[in-house]
């Protein structure tokens, strides 16, 4: 059995660390130097239930002369020293214990055990199910959910995530009816759970579609119009009649970008990187073949530069990086601006 502690031994661990610290500190000295392990360095917390005696044990273990800590952590809080005597219970059974975490809470004494749940150890079968939504949020049926790039490029493992952030990080719009009020309605969900039969929807991420949209149009709307509302008007500050060159022109982003600067009057030149989207462009679109460029090369650098008189562009929508980044630097007029997808 461990020997009873001497007053030396024990260690009051309180808020104020200044107090307790330089005398810990001491202590793992000597338990490193010495070659008795009965002698071990008893560390009380009983000030608050958030004094941090768990994480800071947890680290000091790993130090030498870590493993002659041990602790008793008064979960109850009493805000003052707890006088331990070792002689009398529980304080004798947690010395014959000899356990690193103790633990005394409504009078109890214990200790800390890592264990394994069950999957389903907190879910209860249920016929019923009550939901307070409060004033600001709202139940939607899905019948709509939209694929962004975005989602294409996680679930190919392309794209880093922090799961910390979100338990499911695909699915940002979604279209639908309110469950309420049967009003047809689009919206985003920032926590990304829009692949779903019906949404927690904040009131604030959701409107009413208009009347000449279906669903399907509605969907693909949001995320690419706010993305070039947010880029073009509110930090580009785009002009009447300014010239546009637009990476990418045949995307969802791109489009967007396209019925934009045509309704600004802009001269637009356009990259796309196959002979399918330049037909598009051409057909779908009504840009001029000869303001149309390879996305693969750098070749429009020259291109555009020519076209344009050496004078450049005045705002460019970029998605390229690597030397088509470096050749789109080139292609920005003096006091040009790029948006950067």
């Amino acid at each position: 059995m461990p020997r009873i502690p001497t007053e030396t031994q024990i260690i009051n661990i309180s808020g104020d660390y200044k107090q307790w610290f330089g005398v810990l500190q001491q202590k793992l000295i000597a338990a490193k130097e010495e070659d008795n392990p009965t002698n071990n360095i008893w560390l009380i917390a009983s000030d608050s239930s958030l004094n941090g005696i768990i994480g800071l044990v947890n680290c000091l273990r790993f130090e030498p002369g870590g493993d002659r800590l041990r602790y008793i952590f008064n979960y109850d809080g009493t805000g003052s020293q707890t006088y331990i005597d070792f002689n009398v219970s529980p304080y004798s059974d947690i010395l014959s214990n000899n356990l690193v975490a103790n633990v005394v809470k409504e009078g109890k004494v214990g200790t800390f055990r890592h264990l394994r749940l069950a999957d389903n150890y907190d879910k209860t079968v249920s016929n019923e199910y009550y939901l307070n939504l409060g004033q600001t949020r709202g139940i939607s049926g899905l019948q709509c959910s939209g694929i962004l790039f975005r989602d294409i490029m996680i679930v190919e493992g392309r794209l880093p995530i922090d799961s910390s952030l979100t338990d499911c990080p695909i699915g940002f719009e979604f279209a639908g009816r309110r469950s309420d009020t049967g009003e047809r309605v689009m919206g985003m969900d920032v926590r990304n759970r829009c692949f779903s039969t019906s949404i927690y929807a904040a009131e604030p991420y959701m409107t009413a579609i208009p009347e000449h949209w279906s669903m399907d149009d509605a969907v693909s709307i949001l995320n690419t119009y706010l993305t070039l509302y947010y880029g073009l008007i509110e930090r580009a500050q785009l002009q009447q009649g300014e010239s546009v060159l637009i990476h990418s022109g045949a995307g969802g982003v791109g489009q967007a970008a396209l019925n934009i600067c045509q309704y600004f009057g802009c001269d637009i030149y356009v990259t796309v990187g196959t002979e399918d989207k330049i037909t598009f462009l051409k057909n779908e679109c009504n840009i001029p073949e000869n303001r149309i460029f390879n996305s693969r090369d750098i070749l429009f650098k020259d291109q555009i530069m020519r076209i344009t008189d050496g004078k450049g562009v005045d705002i460019v929508i970029n998605s390229l990086s690597g030397e088509k980044l470096d050749a789109t630097y080139e292609c920005v007029g003096d006091h040009g601006r790029i948006v950067e997808i």
